[in-house]
């Protein structure tokens, strides 16, 4: 059966009748005694009587079949000899009963539907509030992380911009340093050029003053290349970048009369006036100036020297510029001399 379907009591409806008991009783009015009258019935009607009640009870209460029912029990609860003439009668009393009863479980049934449905559209209401609020909810999170998206972009950016600054401000340091690096090596080149034209000046100067040397001058000796570098007066502490005055040759009558003056001097011919000894390492004495780069010599440990001839000071890492400029500057830069390390 369908759980909808309202279930009802006829007796609490149907006037007279009582489906607790089978032992029914005529319903109709007797109008001499002005009451109902209690006729016996039949027994099979009031067997059949009572099997129309429980049927009608498991009926809804708006079902059709209910007025079938009820013409049909109205001459069994009456009694054959007097009352059955008012079988029509009851059956109206009982139908406006059951209305009454219609009327009211309807209203009672629309009530709770409204109630339901009431219900249902509150439900739905709070659903739909929940949805909102959800979504609200999840727009202002979104809000958010544009906003902290839209904060965090110009910090990156700055951030950005900064580490390429950095980074350009490093490349322009380095292209200055290469560039300094550049002018120095050009500088520290074209002081080593200069200095090797002048060596090759004073070496042809050293040559032309060798060659006017007189014929007996000449004859005591052989003038080896140190001797006239000796005779000529160049200081060896002397910076080449500075003005060398050199003193005039003397003419050969003169150095004649020098020589012929003082017949009793033990003469010394070229070969006999040997170079100093140049002085030891250790007992270096650091002056003037580097004849490479013209520059102040320094410290004891940043200058090297001609041991071969001269004894010329240098700073160290200007002799080695010069020895590896080269395939021929394996030699001394003022003395022409080869170098020894």
């Amino acid at each position: 059966m369908d759980p909808l379907v309202t279930r009802w009591n006829p007796s609490n409806v149907l006037v007279n009748i009582d489906n607790r008991s089978c032992n029914f009783t005529c319903v109709g009015y007797a109008r001499t005694a002005g009451r109902r009258c209690h006729n016996t019935i039949a027994y099979a009607n009031q067997i059949k009587a009572a099997r129309l009640v429980a049927e009608m009870s498991r009926l809804d209460i708006s079902s059709r079949e209910i007025t079938y029912l009820l013409e049909e029990l109205a001459p069994l609860v009456l009694c054959r000899r007097w009352h059955q003439n008012q079988a029509a009668d009851m059956v109206d009393d009982w139908q406006g009963e059951v209305d009454v009863l219609r009327h009211k479980t309807e209203a009672a049934r629309r009530a709770e539907d409204e109630e339901r449905r009431q219900d249902s559209r509150l439900q739905r209401a709070g659903e739909r509030r929940v949805r909102e609020a959800a979504q609200r909810a999840e727009e202002l999170r979104h809000q958010q992380r544009e906003a902290q998206q839209s904060d965090e972009t110009p910090q990156a950016q700055e951030a950005t911009l900064r580490a390429e600054e950095a980074s350009s401000d490093q490349e322009a340091v380095n292209r200055i340093e290469i560039q300094q690096l550049r002018a120095m090596l050009a500088s520290m080149c074209a002081r080593l050029q200069e200095v090797e034209e002048r060596n090759r000046e004073l070496q042809h100067t050293i040559t032309e003053q060798s060659e006017r040397l007189p014929s007996r001058a000449v004859d005591q000796g052989a003038v080896s290349e140190a001797d006239v570098l000796l005779a000529v007066p160049v200081s060896p502490t002397s910076t080449l970048g500075h003005h060398v005055e050199e003193e005039p040759a003397l003419p050969a009558a003169a150095t004649v009369e020098r020589v012929e003056e003082d017949p009793t001097s033990p003469t010394i011919s070229p070969n006999d006036q040997l170079p100093e000894e140049p002085q030891d390492s250790d007992n270096l004495t650091v002056e003037g100036d580097c004849s490479i780069c013209l520059e102040s010599l320094g410290s004891q440990n940043d200058v090297t020297r001609c041991i071969a001839r001269c004894g010329q000071q240098f700073h160290r890492d200007c002799v080695g510029i010069w020895i590896v400029s080269g395939e021929n500057t394996h030699t001394c830069p003022y003395c022409r001399a080869d170098w020894v390390d």
